[in-house]
């Protein structure tokens, strides 16, 4: 890394670290409305659709999370989408489909999102701007095992099932050595009505950061990372340190604030295709009833070059 771009990535992270060390003195980090992730830097796109189509790939990747494994109704989250340039309204367009289900105890959250991204080279490097438009399906249905619950005229003893529009925006910048990126879900709060009851989705917001700084071993490649979480009420942040060898095998380690400390590990194939997996240990109070939070992550990705290849460099992609 030159010392130019040393010293860019050196000034932004300290930047973003002072602006994220002054959020987490007001909010105190527990749990966020979004699904959870600890391999967020490999899936982006479920947060922040500005991503859509920043290579010359066709991406398409899959994460299914059991969180707190031992707990009867504990999260279980599937993300899966596709995406790819396309040249649209400019060359470096993106489009992407993105689908995630996200089931917690008696609730269920099943979303689908278009996601077009707009591509433009600054400062030497790309910097995009996105919006998702899909729809968003809350689904409740309680099992109570308690007949005295159906006396309470709050807890609705019936099946429910609500759409509503859902909307979401982002900026991405990414250097040959960086990335830098804001993202807000659930832009318009959609309301969704149940037996009287109106409930609201709250607006998410994201930060995220990243780079890249080579080791004096030459195959050895290490990127630190980090995700900031805010839901309007409640902040939490993961900062992560991952380390690659020849490109194609990576393992590190992240911390997620107040919550867990996550192993990560995972490999890509001769034929392009990548499996990771990690494991939250759980530092709260949570860790004398669970035995962890287990995730998978599969991708492929297709180079749209006209000479394709498995081998390529990407600061977030590893």
């Amino acid at each position: 890394m030159d010392r130019f771009n040393l010293k860019s990535f050196v000034f932004i992270n300290y930047s973003l670290c002072f602006l994220i060390l002054n959020i987490i003195t007001i909010f105190v980090a527990r749990a966020q409305q979004d699904p959870q992730y600890s391999q967020y830097m490999f899936n982006m796109l479920t947060i922040n659709p500005a991503t859509a189509g920043e290579d010359r790939f066709i991406d398409a990747y899959m994460l299914n999370r059991i969180q707190w494994s031992g707990f009867e109704g504990a999260p279980r989250s599937t993300d899966a989408g596709i995406s790819s340039q396309l040249s649209l309204l400019g060359e470096k367009d993106g489009v992407a489909l993105n689908f995630s289900s996200d089931k917690i105890g008696y609730y269920q959250n099943v979303t689908v999102k278009m996601n077009y991204s707009y591509g433009l080279a600054v400062g030497g490097g790309d910097l995009r701007l996105g919006v998702s438009l899909g729809v968003l399906n809350k689904q409740f249905k309680p099992k109570w095992k308690d007949p005295n619950f159906g006396d309470d005229p709050a807890i609705p003893t019936a099946d429910i099932a609500s759409v509503a529009f859902d909307l979401g925006g982002g900026v991405y910048y990414k250097h040959k050595y960086y990335y830098i990126a804001a993202s807000i879900t659930h832009i318009n709060q959609a309301k969704f009505e149940t037996e009287g009851n109106d409930l609201f989705v709250n607006r998410n917001y994201y930060l995220t950061a990243g780079g890249e700084i080579k080791s004096p071993w030459q195959k050895i490649v290490f990127h630190p990372s980090m995700l900031l979480k805010y839901d309007g009420v409640v902040s939490q942040l993961d900062a992560s340190l991952l380390a690659t060898y020849k490109r194609r095998y990576w393992g590190g380690l992240t911390y997620r604030l107040n919550d867990a400390v996550v192993v990560l590990g995972g490999i890509e194939l001769r034929n392009g295709l990548r499996i990771g997996y990690s494991y939250d240990v759980s530092t709260s109070s949570l860790s004398s009833y669970s035995s962890g939070s287990h995730e998978v992550y599969l991708a492929y990705r297709i180079s749209l070059a006209s000479k394709r290849s498995h081998n390529y460099k990407s600061v977030r992609f590893l």
